[in-house]
């Protein structure tokens, strides 16, 4: 026999393919599972073996985002909300598929959570500053409206200024 890259001649000139191995494992990550709206979403994939991906997004009506694709990774933004996300690593000889992760882009400031800056959200802030009340861990994630680690005088300023904008 007479072997050029995947294939070889055997008998009577006939090439034999070789099947590639099939991926044996499809690893999909991303840095962490809160997000800013607008801010840049990038999920990285890893098999071994794979020649493509076929990756989606979906929120709970389904996907948003469905392709097969040869690059391993995918940079995007989403509106807010909750999502999840999966990655099928495949060849000709087979397909392996990574768990499902969970992810949420939320919007700064936005303290009862209903996709708009209101005075609703204001009101516990301010609250919570003048020690009157105590935000859930929810609600303290989304009152650091600057991102800065600490609640403080300077996110309520800024929850002002974007509700005055």
């Amino acid at each position: 026999s007479y072997s050029v890259g995947n294939s070889s001649i055997v008998g009577y000139g006939c090439p034999e393919y070789v099947r590639p191995n099939p991926p044996t494992y499809a690893k999909l990550s991303s840095d962490k599972q809160k997000y800013n709206l607008n801010e840049k979403i990038t999920f990285s994939f890893d098999s071994d073996f794979a020649t493509n991906y076929y990756f989606r997004i979906c929120d709970d009506n389904g996907d948003v985002f469905a392709e097969t694709m040869t690059a391993n990774a995918y940079s995007t933004t989403l509106p807010a909300g909750k999502y999840s996300a999966a990655m099928s690593a495949f060849n000709d000889s087979g397909t392996a598929h990574s768990g499902w992760i969970f992810f949420e882009v939320i919007i700064p400031g936005d303290l009862n959570q209903d996709g708009t800056l209101s005075l609703t959200d204001l009101i516990p802030l301010q609250q919570s500053l003048l020690r009157q009340t105590t935000l859930t861990a929810d609600e303290a994630q989304l009152a650091d409206y600057n991102g800065d680690g600490n609640i403080n005088v300077l996110d309520l300023m800024l929850l002002k200024r974007a509700l005055l904008s």
